[in-house]
């Protein structure tokens, strides 16, 4: 899509043009995109966003790549 956008041949419709330019990232609100998806995503799989990110956050200093990872993301999530 984006090689099509690039060469002319397409355009996003204007609400996605806005969207797209606020969670690129470096953009100031980019941050704020990431923390609204990971809310949305926890409320999609019944979790508690609070109680997610505050264990999630908590794990994560001390885990290292040799963790499994795979019970991190909010669809696998099991609180602690």
């Amino acid at each position: 899509m984006r090689a099509e956008l690039g060469r002319g041949r397409g355009r996003l419709p204007e609400p996605w043009r806005e969207e797209a330019e606020v969670v690129a990232i470096g953009h100031p609100a980019a941050g704020s995109a990431i923390i609204y998806s990971i809310v949305v995503s926890c409320q999609r799989h019944g979790k508690d966003p609070h109680a997610y990110l505050r264990d999630v956050l908590t794990r994560l200093p001390t885990m290292t790549n040799r963790d499994n990872l795979d019970a991190l993301p909010p669809k696998n999530w099991q609180p602690a």
